[in-house]
């Protein structure tokens, strides 16, 4: 542990340069991209006297071009024999000293991410798109094989009209299927599926106007927007208002964990971090559970009715035993020949019936969920910090985190959106 700290004191002004930017804008810079843990302070004087006999002060137009600006950077001690060298290499101008501080104590608040940081720094740039004309099959094809759930929809200029999500492809395109149980159909019934959507055009089921985003906006601001809009991504457009990109919850997430390790990496044993957000923090969670002898059918329903697609296998006790989502229904039933995806495909496309359907019914009767589950389930105690618990579903790509006490009760299921709506109204 260190208790020492220093003070690097750069004196200069504001003319003076470094690699043709102003030099306290190029030793802000260096002193973030170093991810150490130092504090950076400019401050502009009002007026100096410099040791060539220049003069300038406020009082005097003439004379205020070339204000004083002081620098100073505090640094845990045993980090100045590393960085000093630097900084004097970029000090054109003026004077630099060293001075030591006498440390009381050293707290930050914990942001989920900078203020500074804006939509353009995190966006996915030039995403797929398509146009008012284009066929709702396209559209679904493209859905099929992106990480995003909705896709922007641009007119002859470039400019977003609006957003179909996975979500208009059911209520609008009446899609018979989820995409987490259509991804992996046979190919036949795939076809079937996709060539029932052919005679639409994305207009007609497209949700319009589209919540956008410009570019330069701060991505604290764009979460705002998808969280009181209710939307998981936002086009992204630049002064003219045409699509340069688009940012999705997802984003936000690897931004979050990526900033987390950055500011671990950097953080000295004496910091004291406050007002650090917690998973129990969360006032609301999915509690959609099910007792290990149910059957799959008891929680087919459930699946169909939550926006996570997860169900929770809890016994009498409390303790979650493991999880029910898409992926284990499918596993379960991949050995018939279409798998239970392609059933459910034929039911909605009325196609005809035959005895694998009837085996595939009476196998969703008799399996219980235990006989289905993943057992080898990730989960969260109440007392972990939002940034590791969305690290975790950020690393491992879920939507939905089980929350357990310390004796392995469960205590709920924590989203995606409800970890974002905790971390940035904290």
């Amino acid at each position: 542990m260190t208790d020492r700290y220093s003070v690097i004191e750069m004196f200069t002004s504001e003319e003076v340069r470094f690699k043709g930017k102003p030099l306290y804008e190029a030793v802000l810079a260096r002193v973030r991209e170093m991810n150490k843990a130092m504090r950076c302070t400019v401050t502009r004087g009002m007026a100096a006297y410099y040791e060539n006999g220049e003069i300038a002060t406020q009082s005097i137009l003439a004379l205020s071009y070339n204000l004083p600006v002081k620098i100073e950077i505090i640094l845990p001690s045993d980090q100045l024999e590393a960085v000093l060298p630097e900084f004097e290499a970029m000090m054109t101008q003026g004077i630099m000293g060293v001075r030591d501080l006498n440390l009381v104590c050293h707290k930050t608040r914990r942001p989920l991410l900078p203020d500074h940081m804006i939509v353009a720094d995190i966006m996915t740039p030039a995403p797929d798109k398509v146009s008012p004309e284009s066929s709702v099959r396209e559209v679904a094809d493209i859905l099929l094989g992106s990480r995003f759930t909705g896709l922007p929809v641009v007119d002859s200029e470039g400019r977003p009209v609006g957003v179909i999500s996975r979500t208009d492809l059911l209520n609008r395109a009446r899609l018979p299927l989820r995409f987490g149980l259509l991804a992996g159909t046979k190919r036949e019934d795939l076809e079937a599926v996709m060539d029932s959507l052919s005679g639409m055009k994305a207009e007609k089921i497209m949700s319009r106007p589209p919540e956008i985003i410009a570019q330069n906006t701060a991505i604290t601001e764009a979460v705002k927007v998808m969280l009181n809009k209710g939307v998981k991504r936002l086009p992204v457009v630049n002064n003219q208002g045409l699509l340069t990109g688009i940012v999705s919850r997802i984003d936000v997430f690897r931004s979050i964990a990526k900033e987390s390790a950055r500011r671990e990496a950097a953080k000295p044993m004496d910091l004291s971090e406050q007002d650090t957000p917690l998973v129990e923090d969360i006032a609301r969670r999915q509690n959609m559970t099910v007792a290990p002898d149910s059957s799959v059918e008891d929680a087919l329903e459930m699946l169909e009715s939550d926006d996570l697609h997860c169900v929770a296998v809890v016994d009498r006790a409390g303790r979650l035993l493991g999880l029910l989502s898409d992926q284990e229904l499918l596993n379960a039933f991949g050995g018939y020949r279409s798998g239970l995806k392609a059933h459910l495909a034929a039911i909605l496309l009325r196609k005809e019936k035959g005895s694998e359907y009837r085996d595939i019914v009476n196998n969703i009767k008799r399996k219980t969920v235990t006989e289905v589950m993943s057992a080898n389930v990730r989960s969260v105690t109440e007392k972990t910090q939002l940034e590791e618990a969305i690290g975790i579903m950020t690393q491992e790509k879920l939507k939905g985190l089980p929350v357990v006490d310390a004796e392995g009760k469960y205590k709920g299921m924590v989203s995606r959106d409800a970890l974002l709506r905790a971390g940035f109204s904290h």
